[in-house]
């Protein structure tokens, strides 16, 4: 119910799926944060946390390809960096 009040703010769904997640309801979680990464220009914020889902839950090439859209789209070396890491570490998850 309150999640419907902010549908147009991706930022603050994706903070409402961190709080779902928490109440154990991850897969719910996972198809809310699942629309918004989906988006051509996905919140950063929004893409992280499913990220953190999605390989927690065993939605490893899903949570790969978050990262390559990261990646592609980041200009900051640093958090290039950090995508490279992440990557990594799902890689050899598999």
């Amino acid at each position: 119910e309150g999640l419907r009040q902010f549908e147009r703010n991706d930022r603050l769904l994706a903070i409402g799926a961190i709080a779902m997640d928490k109440l154990g309801r991850t897969a719910e979680a996972h198809e809310l944060l699942k629309t918004l990464v989906e988006k051509p220009h996905a919140d950063a914020l929004a893409l992280n946390i499913y990220i953190q889902i999605a390989s927690r839950c065993g939605f490893t090439e899903q949570a790969i390809t978050a990262i390559e859209k990261i990646y592609g789209s980041e200009k900051n070396p640093e958090k290039q960096l950090t995508c490279l890491r992440n990557l990594f570490a799902l890689l050899h998850q598999i």
